[in-house]
């Protein structure tokens, strides 16, 4: 009696091992995908889905990045992608900040620097090629230097006006044949209380300092003195061409005051 009941209950064991290895085959998801049934595979799809679209970078999730109904796509965003098709069409810049830009086709023609500095042949230039003011009066940075008309030292003593005597002064265009401060040449100033005297003639139009028969009150004196005969009395001549400043040309008038001009 006793080996009869220890048979029954070896059996009922055994059953219950089967009823659960069963109910795993039954119940287990891993097992349902290599069962290969077709509601298993579905679902094991959809799990694959899920996890590409949320996963962080298993080869799992990849794949379903693929097949998921999320869609996610395997190459790099729609945003780069335009960005690098941009790029490669070679859009224009607004512009091209340095002087090695200006090698690129997409640059020619662009701003490449401050004060109007453009590409052009490939070269960071000023339009028009001016290395200095072409110009001392026409409110334009001809150079692109940033500085313009008689600020720029480049127009240091270059005509600034329709006149001859209008010149660039310490960065003012200044009237040489009637500025005190600045009579016939920029610096040349005339003696305190003194005026500078426009004297306009066949031998020029320019300005002397005035000298009330003083030679003393000329600047530059003893090459320069205070003429005393008619016509243009009480006036600054120079008597020889040493008396001249640099840069400019003595000019020997015969019956008037001689004077030097740039």
């Amino acid at each position: 009696m006793a080996r009869r009941t220890l048979f029954t209950g070896v059996a009922l064991l055994a059953l219950s091992s089967v009823w659960s290895c069963n109910g795993i085959l039954d119940n287990e998801p891993r097992f349902l995908v290599q069962g290969g049934s077709e509601a298993g595979g579905a679902e094991s799809s959809a799990l694959a889905g899920q996890s590409g679209t949320s996963g962080g970078g298993s080869e799992i999730a990849g794949e379903g990045g693929v097949a998921g109904a999320g869609g996610a796509p395997s190459t790099p965003d729609e945003t780069a992608g335009a960005g690098a098709a941009n790029a490669a069409a070679g859009a224009p810049p607004a512009t091209c900040p340095t002087t090695a830009d200006c090698a690129l086709a997409v640059c020619d023609g662009k701003s490449c620097g401050e004060h109007g500095l453009k590409c052009i042949e490939k070269k960071c230039a000023c339009p028009g090629g001016a290395t200095s003011e072409t110009s001392c009066s026409d409110g334009v940075d001809n150079n692109c230097d940033g500085v313009v008309d008689c600020a720029d030292k480049k127009c240091d003593h270059a005509q600034c006006g329709s006149a001859a005597t209008s010149r660039c002064c310490s960065g003012s265009c200044v009237d040489t044949g009637s500025d005190a401060n600045n009579c016939q040449a920029c610096g040349t100033k005339c003696a305190s209380g003194k005026a500078c005297r426009l004297i306009n003639d066949s031998d020029g139009r320019r300005g002397h300092c005035e000298c009330a028969g003083t030679s003393s009150l000329c600047p530059g004196y003893p090459a320069v003195v205070c003429r005393n005969e008619t016509p243009n009395s009480n006036v600054c001549a120079q008597t020889e061409a040493s008396a001249c400043p640099t840069g400019q040309t003595f000019v020997d008038v015969t019956g008037g005051p001689n004077y030097c001009h740039y």
